[in-house]
């Protein structure tokens, strides 16, 4: 709960979410889901691009409030629509499964 809520902070800042390292330090562990974790890539791209939510609605022919939405943690999301927003920012939506 405190993760997601720093992370929101962020997104409401419009700071980047510092990436997670690859091997936690004190042995915590927590998990994003797919979707979360697309959105937090989505919003730092938005960050570091300096594009606004606006502009991203924009090329994707959507309302700026419907993109915002899409963006909330809470909120769940079409996969099409994380990757068109994924590809919308420049990078692109490769799915493994094992």
């Amino acid at each position: 709960m405190a993760l997601r809520t720093e992370i929101r902070r962020k997104f409401q800042a419009g700071t980047p979410v510092p990436l997670p390292r690859s091997k936690p330090s004190n042995g915590v562990n927590i998990h994003l889901s797919a979707s979360e974790s697309l959105k937090v890539l989505v919003h730092n791209e938005l960050v570091k691009n300096r594009m606004s939510h606006e502009a991203l609605a924009r090329s994707l022919r959507m309302p700026a409030p419907s993109l915002t939405r899409a963006l909330d943690l809470e909120q769940p999301v079409d996969v099409d629509l994380l990757s068109s927003m994924v590809a919308a920012v420049g990078k692109r939506l490769i799915a493994y499964i094992s």
